[in-house]
């Protein structure tokens, strides 16, 4: 009983060890990455824009394309795309108030219209069928 007390202790006990030693190595190997934390912080920009509804999927498969080129070796080309991409980052979040405010307009100007429809049918369709029916019947005589 006490033997495999101590034996399942000594499985935990390596395992936590196992664990540990793995996110040390893990994290030492991230800092290999010249270009971490240019991408992280185009990454949280990117968010932050998308979260407002703009559309940054683009943005998105092209920081995801520069990942694959750092994952290649090809630097240069990474570079040159990180470069890219940041431009159209500052871009978007110098337009972001006009996109919101014309999305916002366009979205609330369609919720009025279609708001509006009814109380355009219930003024104009009685005037309408009046005008109809008074030119339709304008040259018939009445007996007496």
């Amino acid at each position: 009983m006490r033997g495999r007390c101590l034996l399942s202790m000594l499985i935990v006990v390596s395992l936590l060890l196992l664990i540990g030693g793995g996110r040390q190595v893990y994290s030492s190997s991230r800092s290999d990455n010249p270009y971490e934390s240019r991408i992280i912080e185009l990454y949280k920009r990117i968010y932050l824009l998308g979260k407002e509804d703009i559309y940054v999927k683009d943005l998105i498969r092209d920081l995801n394309r520069v990942l694959a080129y750092i994952d290649e070796g090809d630097l240069d080309a990474a570079s040159n795309l990180l470069d890219d991409i940041e431009a159209r980052v500052d871009r978007l979040e110098a337009r972001s108030g006009d996109i919101l405010f014309w999305m916002n307009f366009r979205k609330y100007s369609v919720a009025a219209a279609l708001i509006s429809l009814p109380i355009l049918a219930y003024v104009f369709i009685p005037r309408i069928y009046l005008e109809a029916w008074y030119r339709l019947r304008r040259r018939w005589r009445v007996r007496r």
